[in-house]
C-alpha cells in the first residue's frame, strides 16, 4: 500500500480508523435526522475507535491476540454498519438520498474490505 513495511501499513490503517471514524461521527450526528441510525452509528463509531487504539497497542507490542480482536471487530461492525445503511436505504424515498445512501454502503465496503485486508496481511506476519 503505502508504506513496505506491513507494520506501517497497519499502523496507517489503525489512524486512519481512528480518524476517520470520529470526524464522520460527528458528521453523521450533525446531518442526521433518523434517531435509531445516530444512536446505532455512534455506538458502533465508538467501538471501532477503541478496537483501533487495540489495534495500535498491538502492532506496537506485537501481539496477536490484539491484532485479532481488531480484526473481528472491524468485520462486526462493518455489517452492522451496513445493515444500518440498507436499513435506512428501505425508509428513504428520493432518489437523491437513495444514491448518495447507496454511494455510502459501496464506499464502507471498500473501507472496511482494505482495512481487513491490511490488518490481516500484518497478522499473519507476526
Amino acid at each position: 500500500m503505502c508504506y513496505e513495511s506491513k507494520e506501517k501499513n497497519a499502523y496507517f490503517v489503525a489512524y486512519f480508523a481512528l480518524t476517520y471514524s470520529f470526524v464522520d461521527m460527528i458528521f453523521q450526528f450533525i446531518k442526521q435526522s433518523e434517531q435509531w441510525f445516530l444512536v446505532i452509528y455512534i455506538v458502533t463509531s465508538c467501538v471501532v475507535i477503541l478496537a483501533a487504539i487495540v489495534l495500535i497497542v498491538g502492532i506496537h507490542y506485537e501481539k496477536k491476540f490484539l491484532v485479532m480482536v481488531w480484526i473481528v471487530v472491524a468485520i462486526v461492525c462493518g455489517v452492522i454498519f451496513i445493515a444500518a445503511y440498507i436499513i435506512l436505504l428501505t425508509k428513504l424515498s428520493e432518489t437523491a438520498d437513495i444514491v448518495k445512501t447507496s454511494v455510502q454502503i459501496s464506499f464502507r465496503l471498500v473501507l472496511f474490505s482494505l482495512w481487513l485486508w491490511i490488518s490481516i496481511v500484518y497478522y499473519r506476519t507476526l
